[in-house]
């Protein structure tokens, strides 16, 4: 599933990443946001939620959101589902196995969409034939993407 490795302000890449141990790497949360800035799940619930029940919510959302820390850059691996089924049957957890292609190509759509649509600075890198354990120049090629400066927006990497 999609990954994003989030740089803190004003730190080099080179300076932070010295191993692939020892990488910050969080899962984006799951953008599920519409225009409204409430969560899509809140709006097909909102049938169901009494009034006072949904502006609460609504206020508690607001609240939150506005204390979010947002990354200077996402990077986000984009791989084929193809190749995310062939990573999970490589993993071989019996929780994973069972994971439809739809849902797959569910999630990576609706992070690319997320990702355009509120202009997020983003290095969209090609993980298709990416071994980041077994060819040292795919996460060195990340972090001298790292070491540049980018404006708002979507930037592209192919692994060499």
């Amino acid at each position: 599933m999609p990954t994003a490795m989030i740089r803190p302000s004003g730190c080099r890449a080179s300076a932070l990443i010295s191993s692939i141990s020892s990488i910050s790497v969080a899962t984006l949360p799951f953008p599920a946001k519409v225009s409204s800035g409430l969560p899509s799940a809140l709006k097909r619930i909102r049938p169901n939620l009494p009034d006072d029940e949904f502006r609460l919510y609504q206020r508690l959302f607001d609240i939150i959101h506005q204390q979010l820390v947002h990354p200077d850059i996402v990077v986000y691996l984009h791989a084929p589902v193809q190749k995310l089924q062939q990573n999970i049957k490589k993993r071989n957890r019996p929780y994973e196995q069972k994971i439809p292609d739809a849902y797959l190509f569910s999630i990576q759509e609706t992070y690319t969409n997320y990702i355009r649509q509120h202009n997020i600075k983003t290095i969209f890198v090609d993980a298709s034939n990416a071994d980041f354990f077994g060819n040292e120049k795919h996460l060195q090629a990340i972090i001298n993407a790292l070491d540049k400066e980018y404006t708002d927006g979507q930037h592209y990497l192919t692994l060499p």
